[in-house]
Order: C-alpha cells, then structure tokens, then sequence
C-alpha cells in the first residue's frame, strides 16, 4: 500500500494543483510535489495548498 502520492512539474496552473488535490482526496494519500525550481517558487506554491510542495532538479539537471 502507498504511503502518499507524489507529483513533478515543470509547468503548473491553477488546474493541476485542484486536480491533484482531488485524486489525493479521493485515494485518501497524503500529496507531495516535486516543482520546477526556476521562477517563483512562492507563486507555484499557491497552486498547492495541500500537501508538501519542494523544489526539485530542472528538466536539464
């Protein structure tokens, strides 16, 4: 059985942090994301108000 549901973007909008947000829900797992360092870190963390958001490698890393 998984422990949680984890999640890497490159590009993120508002629509993949609500559907991520709805699978987790739905499968009862705890989420944690995996984003692209490059910009605003602040501003892609929005998108997830539930679970862990981290900065990972970029594309080219």
């Amino acid at each position: 059985m998984p422990d949680g549901m984890l999640t890497y973007f490159l590009d993120i909008t508002e629509s993949y942090g609500r559907a991520c947000a709805a699978i987790s829900c739905k499968l009862a797992l705890p989420s944690a994301h995996s984003l692209d360092p490059s910009g605003d870190m602040e501003l892609k963390k929005q998108y997830f108000p539930e679970g862990r958001v981290y900065a990972a490698a970029t594309i080219y890393e």
